[in-house]
């Protein structure tokens, strides 16, 4: 229990938004604000609105100063994108992070791009295995994930 105006509140009991931040490691404006309590299996910070119902934690932070996350993005953690020593994955320390100023709304696409997984790093190459540019000329998109219409023709001929 602590005493708020002079009055006792159950931290457990309190109002959503005193509860977030009194599990968050706030450091300097330009720092990561770590999650302090407890993450989903992804590594994410999660937060018990009431019981049952969980949000993660930097959805509820952007939504404090934002309001809701437009329609069609997603949040990505910027912190993470500059962060070359990050190992990435469900390790990464950025998941905790719950700083405003760190997040930022994009697709999922742009989000997708900016990880560090395999399909990020091939997504942002500009040419194919045999030196062929990949302009929209020059594509062809099958299930998802984007091909040489050169080296298609070339070993169509062969």
């Amino acid at each position: 229990m602590t005493k708020s105006r002079g009055i006792q509140v159950n931290p457990r009991r309190g109002p959503a938004t005193v509860r977030f931040w009194a599990k968050v490691d706030k450091r300097g404006p330009d720092e990561c604000w770590v999650w302090l309590a407890s993450t989903n299996g992804w590594g994410y910070g999660q937060f018990g609105l009431r019981a049952g119902v969980n949000k993660p934690a930097h959805i509820f932070a952007w939504e404090e100063l934002h309001g809701p996350v437009p329609e069609g993005l997603e949040l990505d953690h910027v912190c993470h994108n500059v962060d070359a020593a990050c190992p990435g994955g469900i390790d990464c320390p950025h998941r905790r992070c719950v700083n405003p100023r760190h997040l930022e709304a994009v697709t999922h696409a742009k989000n997708m791009r900016r990880g560090k997984t395999i399909a990020a790093a091939h997504s942002v190459k500009d040419e194919c295995v045999n030196g062929h540019p990949f302009a929209e000329w020059n594509i062809y998109w099958y299930k998802g994930a984007r091909y040489c219409r050169t080296c298609r023709r070339l070993r169509n001929r062969r």
